[in-house]
């Protein structure tokens, strides 16, 4: 069994360091992820955590190759999004970033939309006092 034990912080380990995101670990356990991912070379570290993993490879290589081997594999109902850890994902493909860009603006825009009419509600109100004020005075009533 591998060390519990991943190197984040030497350079030259990060490369052969894989992450393993959306990992069911209710269900899997160090030993099946240990057993996974030793088909692709020796592992020196290997880390549990709730939702994710990391395995810690000899060198970059294997990671690489574990990397493009199971990317995407389902494993207790779940797709595993895994990548090397010094390399997270940013550009995931044209038509999530369209979904995700399209999400944000209109996030925004009902953001916006939002503090417009937040605006005209409080001017309709300032009118509405105003409005009662004047008849207040047109009543003939005196505030003092």
């Amino acid at each position: 069994m591998a060390s519990n034990v991943t190197n984040k912080t030497d350079p030259r380990s990060m490369n052969s360091r894989v992450f393993i995101g959306n990992l069911n670990t209710l269900v899997v356990k160090k030993s099946d992820v240990e057993a996974i991912f030793s088909k692709y070379g020796k592992i020196v570290g290997c880390s549990v955590h709730k939702g994710f993993a990391f395995v810690q490879y000899v060198n970059e290589r294997n990671a690489r190759a574990a990397v493009a081997g199971e990317d995407g594999r389902m494993i207790a109902g779940q797709v595993l999004d895994i990548n090397l850890a010094a390399e997270p994902k940013v550009n995931r493909g044209k038509a999530d970033d369209s979904a995700e860009e399209g999400d944000l603006l209109d996030d925004d825009d009902n953001e916006d939309r939002g503090d417009d009419q937040l605006e005209l509600i409080k001017d309709d109100e300032k009118e509405a006092e105003e409005g009662e004020d004047d008849r207040d005075s047109a009543n003939g009533e005196d505030d003092s």
